[in-house]
């Protein structure tokens, strides 16, 4: 038998660049491949603010009413089915009056925690008595939302603080 040798040529710079320029976007769509399958936050305001506080003073001295103020769980604002949405939220919410140099001189509702589930409003009303006559904001404030479970299928949910106010005068 007979073994033929053929003459080997050298690699050329343009065979390696052209093979490195295949090569490169495949690199590229393996390595971004995690970052997607982990999922990423997702922020909605799903946990709001009702409506603006609703306030009033039947026309009393010293007499503030708040009439309303709510906060609601709307799972539909992510977009997806009941069961892909987190089942509750564990809210931090706040409904204070601050008169016109912004301190607070009166607590309607300081709750911590607060479990909220899907679909659900939590309000909070009542009166504030003997305050001096002037103008005063109710200011209904979430300061912290956390969904339980925080991440349903691969997606993880978010929501910021946010606030509501109404100003009235009192007599």
């Amino acid at each position: 038998m007979s073994s033929e040798k053929k003459a080997s040529r050298p690699v050329s710079r343009r065979t390696l660049v052209g093979a490195a320029v295949w090569a490169t976007p495949v690199v590229a769509v393996i390595a971004a491949t995690p970052a997607h399958a982990v999922g990423s936050p997702v922020t909605r305001e799903a946990v709001t603010n009702a409506q603006v506080p609703s306030v009033g003073n039947d026309n009393t001295r010293g007499l503030l009413q708040l009439n309303y103020a709510a906060i609601k769980y709307d799972w539909s604002a992510w977009g997806k089915q009941w069961g892909d949405v987190p089942t509750q939220a564990i809210v931090d919410w706040s409904v204070v009056v601050k008169n016109s140099a912004g301190e607070v001189v009166h607590t309607f509702k300081d709750a911590k925690s607060l479990t909220i589930s899907r679909s659900e409003h939590i309000r909070a009303d009542g009166f504030a008595y003997n305050l001096p006559a002037g103008t005063y904001t109710v200011v209904s404030q979430i300061t912290s939302v956390v969904y339980s479970p925080a991440t349903v299928s691969g997606v993880t949910f978010y929501t910021a603080p946010s606030s509501s106010s109404a100003t009235i005068q009192v007599l």
